[in-house]
């Protein structure tokens, strides 16, 4: 019980950096990028490689740096393939 007392009194912002740190050390620890559900059909292109933080184009073979987003991977279908980018735009980055 005094943990959580103690916890309550902490000021708002020590209290969201402790948040930070445990989920920064979380995430070295397991030295990964954090996953979510890849919704948008320019993966249909792509394969990630989270051990490098690349992604590598699928009709080219091209490697490309990866910081998270999937504006590379539109612009690259967009200059590289022409043809290929027609059954994306309508999943055009915002």
């Amino acid at each position: 019980m005094n943990s959580i007392v103690d916890y309550c009194r902490q000021p708002r912002v020590a209290r969201a950096q402790k948040r930070l740190a445990i989920t920064y050390t979380e995430m070295a620890a397991s030295n990964t990028l954090a996953t979510r559900t890849k919704t948008s059909k320019v993966w249909e292109h792509f394969s990630l490689d989270t051990a490098n933080k690349k992604i590598t184009c699928k009709v080219c073979k091209a490697e490309l740096a990866y910081h998270g987003s999937t504006s590379v991977m539109h612009e690259h279908l967009k200059r590289k393939h022409v043809g290929q980018l027609n059954e994306t735009e309508s999943d055009s980055p915002r």
